[in-house]
């Protein structure tokens, strides 16, 4: 093994791979498991030579422990350099293959195809930002209906299109495996919404999809919530940035409200207005399990804030809200703090980039104290002077649950910020959170 990492260190030697190719303990990457060996090369030209000492490494079965994750990103791998990396897979051991922004074209996804058939390992296969198009989908999307051992699939970034969302919801409403998928910014528009819908519909192992940036609009909105309306399973739903406007609304509303098994909804970026707000935070007053929801960038403004607060003060499923951008002013922040009174549930707050002033900071410090199940609130980039920062120290301070008080971007000196970071250090150190001297 000794051998092995200094042979691929001293390929990382050659100018278009200076510090490049790594074998190192598979840590914090995939799970915490320490006895599997990494292969990460990033944002590096990786030629025919360190491919050769790639696919070494891979083949070699008397390494012990075995090479079981490849991580690639910006290579330049090609379609060539992806079918040489994938002959070898096919036999070898790798439970992890993340391929990002090589351009591995049709050629090289026929080839991934062959791995997901034969390999007895792979589990998680990530192939963002490759630029695949419908064709290069069509074999790599039948391998993966077939599976049964994988179990994420990552496919952000590519140019999937409606053509390419046939192929992928045929795949994955046949997969009895697959639990995460990525699919974000793949081009599906509402042609592909109506195809993907099935998905939801049918699939009953997928916990997490991300749908992020796909220009689906009201009516492929309408489309997935169809789908979604007879979904049992999914825990995690990403729709920011779809362009679903407040006309999506009422049939997102309506499969949101029906849904049991959802806890972390995403819909930052649609241009809604006040007035759909609204209407979501009636659909979700006495919704049982979401936990977590994603409305940054949106205009809420004080009569959406004043909805939410009004709705959600006696949802005790709900605990992190973020809010982050999303045009509150100091009135909106207001009905914020009114909902962080009633709320004994809340853990977690995004307020950042919101005009808060002074007074609504102090409103927000007089519900802290009480609110016992709180940790965390983001008021970055607002109007908040010493005096609210003040308040909310004396707050923090009097409610040992709250581990992180962010006032970054405000009108309060260096000092204070200094004062604050001690204070809630000391107590992260104490709850284990940071470790001492971090």
């Amino acid at each position: 093994f000794c051998t092995l990492l200094v042979r691929i260190n001293m390929a990382a030697q050659q100018p278009r791979l200076t510090g490049g190719a790594l074998i190192r303990k598979k840590r914090d990457v995939m799970d915490d498991d320490d006895t599997d060996e990494k292969i990460e090369i990033a944002w590096k030209f990786i030629d025919n030579e360190v491919i050769d000492k790639m696919c070494e490494a891979i083949g070699n079965t008397n390494l012990d422990p075995l090479i079981t994750v490849l991580d690639l990103t910006d290579n330049k791998l090609g379609p060539q350099g992806m079918q040489r990396l994938a002959n070898t897979m096919e036999t070898g051991f790798i439970s992890d293959c993340v391929i990002r922004y090589n351009n591995i074209g049709k050629e090289g996804a026929d080839s991934v195809s062959l791995v997901v058939e034969g390999s007895q390992t792979l589990t998680n296969l990530d192939l963002r930002g490759n630029k695949l198009d419908a064709a290069a989908l069509k074999k790599l999307m039948k391998a993966v209906g077939d599976s049964e051992k994988l179990k994420l699939l990552g496919l952000g970034g590519n140019d999937c299109g409606a053509e390419g969302a046939v192929y992928i919801s045929a795949a994955l409403t046949r997969s009895p495996s697959i639990t995460n998928v990525q699919l974000w910014k793949c081009g599906f528009g509402s042609e592909g919404a109506e195809h993907l819908s099935a998905v939801l519909a049918h699939n009953s192992s997928i916990l997490t999809i991300d749908l992020w940036n796909n220009r689906f609009g009201p009516e492929g909105t309408g489309y997935l919530s169809k789908g979604l309306a007879h979904n049992n399973t999914l825990k995690r739903l990403s729709l920011g940035d779809n362009r679903i406007t407040d006309a999506g609304l009422p049939d997102l509303c309506r499969a949101l409200k029906g849904s049991r098994t959802l806890m972390d909804v995403d819909l930052r970026s649609n241009g809604f207005t006040p007035e759909g707000i609204i209407m979501l935070a009636k659909a979700l007053k006495d919704h049982t399990s979401i936990q977590s929801i994603h409305l940054c960038s949106n205009t809420i403004g004080a009569d959406g804030a004043e909805a939410i607060a009004d709705s959600w003060k006696k949802n005790s499923a709900l605990v992190d809200i973020d809010l982050w951008n999303t045009k509150l002013g100091s009135n909106g922040a207001k009905h914020i703090a009114n909902l962080l009174s009633h709320n004994s549930h809340l853990m977690s707050l995004s307020l950042a980039g919101n005009n808060i002033d002074t007074s609504a900071a102090s409103e927000l410090a007089a519900a802290i104290p009480t609110a016992t199940s709180f940790e965390f609130i983001d008021l970055v980039n607002n109007e908040i002077n010493i005096e609210g920062a003040e308040a909310l120290l004396s707050a923090v301070e009097k409610n040992p649950s709250v581990t992180s008080l962010s006032l970054h971007g405000n009108n309060i000196s260096r000092v204070m910020q200094k004062k604050i970071n001690s204070t809630l250090h000391e107590r992260r150190v104490q709850a284990g959170i940071d470790r001492e001297g971090k």
